[in-house]
């Protein structure tokens, strides 16, 4: 497998050089890795044939209780563990497996070339294993419909809800607030990084004319960076307090105060070394 880290440097002048380093590793893959497509192709070749697919197999009916599951809920029941198959050497080989492939605990092994090994794997080994998601219990929300529990309609959207583990009613829905709390973070992180690079695309041209001077490059890209981290602040919570005022008015004002006050303090800082720098 191929992996490449890049690292930017600025060049004395202005500008800069990235530096991109490739590296390659050995590992156990579940589908073919295309090495015609590698930096370095040549002494890193993949195999082409990939004779032994993955597959996957799920019991056509199972309960909760009384109600019937779905494809999909009874697929989203358990985690996945690792199965090791009671293997004996005098066992058939599965169907597709011939007789080059070799027993080994929790599987089956087959070597690409002479000295190749479990312990020793070489390019081109071939090792199948198992996975099982063991009965659980689990515990859902959501409609009764007949023998059936399905969507229910809210006043946002449809909600069922679903969790390994025997919880109660509150259990299930404190778990269902704790990931959306977890989901609405993560967005509104990612809002304000997508502003803030964004906007560092934007007055990008400025710092690549102060690097003309190193030093006064750096100096710029810090006031810049600093600049638009706050910039990219004051969107972000005047886009979270829009969507707010639709369902929590209270919060959305708040959120528009704190980004005028920001903006407020920003100016008197500005004013400040204004002053200063004419002193």
């Amino acid at each position: 497998k191929e992996t490449s880290h890049s690292e930017t440097k600025k060049k004395t002048g202005g500008g800069t050089e990235t530096t991109t380093t490739y590296t390659y590793s050995k590992i156990w893959s579940d589908e073919p890795i295309d090495s015609s497509s590698f930096e370095k192709p040549e002494g890193h070749e993949n195999p082409v044939d990939w004779p032994v697919n993955g597959e996957k197999w799920q019991v056509a009916e199972a309960t909760l209780g009384v109600f019937s599951l779905s494809s999909d809920q009874i697929e989203r029941a358990g985690k996945e563990a690792v199965f090791t198959p009671f293997v004996t050497n005098n066992m058939p080989l599965p169907s597709g497996l011939d007789a080059s492939y070799v027993r080994i605990p929790g599987g089956f092994f087959k070597g690409a070339s002479a000295g190749s090994s479990v312990s020793a794997p070489k390019v081109g080994d071939i090792k199948v294993t198992f996975e099982s998601a063991p009965v659980c219990e689990i515990s859902m929300a959501g409609r009764k419909e007949g023998n059936t529990l399905r969507k229910y309609q809210t006043a946002n959207g449809e909600l069922i809800l679903q969790y390994n583990g025997n919880l109660s009613k509150e259990a299930i829905f404190a778990a269902a607030h704790r990931d959306n709390t977890i989901i609405t973070w993560l967005i509104r992180i990612a809002a304000l990084l997508m502003f803030f690079f964004g906007l560092k695309l934007i007055i990008g041209p400025l710092n690549v004319l102060a690097d003309i001077i190193p030093f006064f490059g750096n100096i710029m890209d810090f006031v810049t960076g600093t600049a638009t981290f706050l910039i990219a602040l004051i969107l972000t919570l005047v886009t979270a307090a829009i969507a707010w005022l639709t369902v929590r008015p209270v919060i959305g004002i708040i959120l528009i105060a704190v980004a005028v006050l920001l903006i407020v303090l920003a100016k008197k800082k500005g004013k400040e070394k204004k002053q200063a720098v004419q002193q």
